[in-house]
């Protein structure tokens, strides 16, 4: 948990776009693939919902990713 000011018009989601490189896997990654999200504070679950370029995601590749929180919204933040 954290206290922002309102004016940075913080808003709730559970839905959120990432780009993310695979340093190392020892599978594929695909849809529906579960990680863990460490994000401040914050450790929650989230599943990929869809890889933007590719079926799958193997070491080495980098994509945009949609995720899903599996358990609560979370409180999205960013600085300009």
């Amino acid at each position: 948990m954290v206290l922002v000011s309102a004016a940075l018009n913080p808003s709730a989601c559970y839905d959120f776009d990432a780009e993310v490189l695979i340093l190392h896997h020892p599978t594929t990654i695909a849809p529906n693939y579960q990680a863990m999200i460490h994000a401040g504070s914050i450790r929650q679950t989230a599943t990929i919902q869809t890889i933007m370029t590719k079926e799958v995601l193997r070491t080495g590749d980098r994509d945009l990713i949609r995720m899903r929180f599996m358990r609560h919204e979370f409180i999205l933040v960013f600085k300009s």
